[in-house]
């Protein structure tokens, strides 16, 4: 049975990927080798191509539940085999089309997504879903739901580096804000969806903070300038496109420089 396939939902997730050779450093560190001295960063010039992907993955979760929010409906085709609402069945069709985008040239060819970070909304708390050593969450036999421990925000950061850690909390951090002040029922899909819509957007905007930093620090050509661009209604930092991020990356091995 699905883990959302119950009455009443109480858990949201950010889902990141889990990629097999660029990121795995970053996204499968086991707890117990990790020393927070040894906590990973991704400062350097070299790591914008995985923070931009990261970006890019993040943009189409946004997009895919956004378009929930603005014209589709999750109705289950008549060969569906699936269980579950239409909350599940949204669900299901998102993380489907995100395992698509992952294993395509746009996505970076491979890798499958898994939820990171988790907002019990019973008491509006974090929650860290428990890992196997295949880098996918593990499922409690007993509840066929996956499994959660309690979330330390020290020994999370201590595992990941900023920018990454700093987007995740800021997608999670705006469900709990949606938990405390705005708490609707979420096996509804549309205000599943909406609630997505928001947090994602929160995490991208502190992702794209870090790399406009980033980029500027690495004398990305404009990004001394106060460049801004509009989404919606609100005003964000210019990031480097893909085909940028793979110039500076090329540029970096032949030249060295901020490594």
């Amino acid at each position: 049975m699905s883990p959302w396939a119950y009455p009443r939902v109480t858990r949201r997730r950010v889902w990141r990927p889990v990629l097999a050779v660029m990121v795995a450093g970053v996204l499968s560190l086991p707890a117990e080798t990790v020393a927070k001295k040894n906590a990973p960063t991704c400062n350097r010039c070299k790591d914008l191509p995985m923070l931009e992907q990261q970006l890019n993955q993040q943009q189409y979760l946004h997009d895919q539940f956004n378009d929930y929010v603005t014209y589709k409906v999750p109705t289950r085709p008549a060969n569906y085999s699936g269980e579950g609402s239409s909350l599940d069945y949204m669900i299901a069709s998102v993380l489907a089309a995100f395992n698509a985008y992952l294993n395509s040239p746009a996505g970076g060819g491979g890798g499958s997504g898994a939820a990171e970070l988790g907002t019990d909304f019973d008491n509006c708390k974090l929650v860290l879903y428990v890992k196997g050593k295949d880098g996918k969450n593990v499922i409690d036999p007993k509840t066929k739901k996956e499994k959660t421990i309690p979330f330390n925000e020290a020994d999370y950061r201590s595992k990941n580096c900023k920018p990454i850690a700093d987007y995740l909390l800021a997608h999670e951090n705006q469900h709990v804000a949606d938990c405390k002040s705005d708490k609707k029922d979420l096996s509804a899909w549309q205000n599943y969806a909406a609630y997505d819509v928001r947090a994602y957007a929160a995490g991208i905007a502190s992702l794209r903070k870090n790399i406009a930093a980033l980029a500027k620090e690495c004398h990305w050509q404009g990004s001394n300038r106060n460049t801004k661009r509009m989404e919606g209604d609100v005003e964000v930092d210019v990031v480097p496109t893909p085909d940028e991020i793979k110039n500076l990356a090329n540029a970096v091995k032949k030249k060295g420089g901020r490594k």
